[in-house]
């Protein structure tokens, strides 16, 4: 006979497995401090290089378009710019991605524990379901 509740749960296994598995598999298969510097490693590098980017079009606009001249720059100051230019971009890079990628984190191993708890359903609907055969059969 048919459980309702076992259908129930097993669709909304196959849902999970469908929809995040692969997912929640990556994101928690390092601690989660792993996870967060290694994913803000790859976003450091992308921001440092948009800076340069950023930067080479500031300056390029600077010199070519007759606002400064490169024999009478600052190159002092201009190197404290970039300096800070750079740490800024960096702690607000670290900041938002540390608060983003705890989220996931959080937002993974939540869904596993939900997963564990209804495979551990099942198996309880399970056992009852053989226990209660087993009683029948005497």
């Amino acid at each position: 006979m048919l459980d309702k509740k076992k259908i129930i749960t097993m669709t909304r296994l196959s849902m999970y497995d469908k929809k995040y598995s692969d997912k929640d598999d990556n994101t928690t298969e390092f601690f989660r401090h792993d996870y967060v510097y290694k994913q803000n490693s790859m976003d450091r590098f992308f921001a440092i290089l948009g800076g340069v980017i950023i930067l080479f079009f500031y300056y390029g606009k600077r010199i070519f378009m007759g606002e400064s001249d490169i024999i009478d720059m600052d190159f002092y100051g201009e190197l404290r710019f970039v300096i800070i230019f750079f740490a800024v971009l960096l702690i607000v890079y670290t900041i938002i991605g540390s608060i983003r990628y705890n989220y996931q984190y959080t937002l993974s191993q939540r869904r596993q524990k939900k997963y564990l708890a209804m495979i551990n359903q099942i198996n309880k609907l399970s056992s009852s379901e053989e226990e209660s055969k087993g009683a029948s059969e005497f």
